[in-house]
């Protein structure tokens, strides 16, 4: 399914490799995962988590700092505020006030950083992730089963834009996009029968923008803080400074409701000891040009 998904977006592209060549490519491009056998579906990546975290990938490099355990001893220095490091507190300040309040937000982060954004948000608060891109495509396969029509035929149609398997096979994503929307506006999360609003996370959004379908987070938008249970969410998307999906803007009211994820805040250096943080932010930037 993973090798459909990317020839059908990628068509030009070499095809996905075996296990063994894929560890050293992801290897490569920075992403810490090793594979685990007993995983879903015969077998699955997962990302190594610890105390310290190195993202590396070409020429940019981000350590994350461990978080206090403790008080501060005597012999530690007092902790240095840094315009970077002000920029993460002021950063989690507005995450926290979102979920707090509800909120959408465009959530611009470094393609190369795009997995550790992910973990670490999940990790910080009580947020709902969702794979957009696995939604539509599950979608896109019941409605073409229910059609009738054979995935083979809609993965080269996919490799086609503009071409006339490519109109019909928007038709069955006009078709799925209404389903896709009722999965993520009109469900609700509950706890013990429990029900309460949900804040979630989009997650790998490129395919609203390939089918011309970014109006999806309008209504999400739309919809934060309505009767139907949504109270926040967030889009993550990878980029400069720019809010844009393969080219395309992201629709938004106001500049309020994108923002750039800091590097410090990744890196955890707002949440770390008393320790020698100019230290450790030296070392950050060092390690970036290596």
């Amino acid at each position: 399914m993973i090798r459909d998904r990317v020839s059908g977006r990628y068509p030009e592209a070499s095809p996905v490799p075996d296990r063994l060549q894929l560890d050293i490519l992801l290897q490569g491009a920075g992403f810490d995962f090793e594979w685990d056998s007993n995983g879903k579906g015969g077998g699955c990546y997962v990302a190594r988590i610890c105390d310290v975290v190195s993202i590396t990938s070409g020429s940019e490099s981000i350590s994350r700092v461990p978080t206090s355990s403790g008080s501060a001893t005597t012999n530690q220095a007092p902790q240095e505020i840094t315009p970077e490091i002000a920029d993460a507190r002021q950063f989690e300040e507005r995450l926290v006030r979102g979920i707090k309040e509800g909120s959408f937000l465009a959530l611009i982060v470094n393609p190369k950083c795009y997995q550790r954004a992910v973990s670490e948000l999940q990790k910080r608060f009580s947020i709902e992730v969702i794979d957009i891109e696995g939604l539509i495509v599950d979608t896109l396969r019941d409605v073409a089963s229910k059609a009738n029509a054979k995935w083979e035929a809609l993965v080269n149609a996919d490799a086609k834009p503009g071409s006339e398997p490519w109109k019909k096979f928007m038709v069955l994503v006009n078709r799925a996009m209404p389903i896709v929307e009722s999965s993520v506006v009109s469900g609700q999360s509950s706890v013990e029968g429990k029900k309460f609003k949900r804040s979630f996370l989009l997650i790998d959004p490129g395919l609203l923008a390939r089918y011309e379908q970014l109006g999806l987070q309008e209504k999400i938008r739309d919809e934060i803080g309505r009767s139907k249970g949504l109270h926040s969410c967030w889009m993550l998307i990878p980029g400069d400074n720019q809010a844009f999906i393969d080219g395309k803007p992201v629709p938004i009211i106001s500049p309020g409701q994108k923002t750039k994820i800091p590097d410090t805040w990744l890196a955890n250096m707002h949440r770390a000891g008393t320790g020698n943080l100019t230290q450790r932010r030296k070392d950050a930037k060092e390690e970036s040009h290596v």
